[in-house]
């Protein structure tokens, strides 16, 4: 707590998996309001979250957590492995996360904006992850606390909403029952978030109930009913590049698209491959609500039906240089929006 210099190397904390059993909150190492922190070489094992940055509202305590590094550790947790959150009463700046091998989480990178604060300058890369019980491999939610209590919880004074913004997750294999959770505020999106190179393979080994349609704001700890696929919803400036969605047999046609992207301002999908699950009438890739969309350089896998889809309150989005011959159409576009909305070019169509 309050630390300054700190450094953590070589070290094992093996804690029971099952909190039931265990106690709650066996957490393995949590930095709170720390800076100038080095984590690395390390192996946790932990029945809830492995590695946490957080900044709790201590009266008198730092707000700050910054200059922070964890590398070359292995993490077996039945919650998150790598997290910044929930507690956010400061300011988290320059976090990199690398190197780790993850086993049996409920979710592998997770992100918890809940108290104001900022969070800015994260990066994580090279992340190796096989994940149980409806886990997720990147889950990123900001909604203050003081809207969204915790079931049983005293109801905290209003707070403003925080800033998240300059996050970069790269070099990510999962194995999972979930994909990807993306989820801001209607007047404070996410900014400035880039997913590069990320594969996953996705089981669905847990029903989601709220697939279908998540709700908004989404649960407190909605990490395993978040969706299957690639959920993004109020972000501003979000790049998805190389990024590959695959679906483990047999499929299941509620499974639905691979991305969806609703209220998202200045998105950029390239060098995606992936399709909707066999089965399922969604299509790859479903807009709604989302503006200045530049989608390029991707593969409709064969049994591809719709590649793209856009809804409602689409507007100013091109599609160039796919490769769509395995798909059944181009793009299809929904009530409201009008053709001038999508401009395609140099799009291999699909076969006769």
């Amino acid at each position: 707590v309050d630390c300054d210099r700190l450094t953590i190397h070589g070290i094992s904390i093996v804690n029971g998996l099952d909190p039931k059993d265990h106690g709650p909150n066996t957490d393995g190492i949590d930095p709170d309001g720390c800076t100038r922190v080095r984590i690395s070489d390390c192996y946790i094992q932990s029945g809830d979250d492995s590695i946490v940055l957080k900044i709790t509202g201590r009266p008198g305590g730092n707000r700050f957590c910054r200059d922070v590094t964890v590398t070359n550790c292995v993490l077996v947790t039945h919650e998150t492995a790598l997290k910044i959150g929930s507690e956010t009463y400061g300011e988290f700046h320059n976090i990199s996360f690398s190197n780790c091998a993850v086993r049996d989480a409920g979710c592998g990178v997770g992100l918890w904006m809940r108290d104001g604060g900022v969070i800015e300058g994260w990066t994580v890369d090279n992340i190796s992850m096989t994940l149980t019980g409806g886990g997720q491999p990147i889950y990123m939610t900001s909604y203050p606390r003081s809207r969204l209590p915790e079931p049983g919880a005293r109801v905290e004074a209003e707070t403003t909403p925080g800033t998240v913004r300059s996050i970069m997750i790269s070099n990510v294999t999962a194995t999972s029952d979930g994909g990807i959770f993306l989820l801001g505020m209607e007047e404070k999106p996410l900014e400035g978030i880039v997913l590069d190179n990320i594969r996953i393979r996705m089981r669905g080994g847990r029903e989601k109930e709220l697939n279908a349609d998540p709700p908004y704001p989404f649960p407190v700890w909605g990490h395993r009913q978040s969706p299957y696929d690639i959920y993004c919803r109020y972000v501003d400036d979000l790049k998805l590049r190389n990024v590959q969605m695959t679906w483990e047999s047999p499929e299941k046609p509620e499974w639905g698209s691979a991305i969806r992207c609703r209220n998202v301002r200045d998105l950029e999908i390239d060098g995606f491959v992936g399709r909707q699950a066999l089965g399922s009438e969604a299509p790859a890739i479903w807009l709604r609500d989302t503006k200045n969309a530049f989608i390029r350089n991707c593969r409709a896998p064969e049994g591809t039906g719709d590649f793209l889809k856009l809804d409602q309150g689409c507007e100013h989005v091109t599609s160039m240089s796919n490769e769509l011959s395995g798909a059944r159409k181009t793009a299809v576009l929904g009530p409201g929006v009008g053709p001038g909305e999508l401009f395609e070019s140099g799009n291999r169509p699909p076969r006769a």
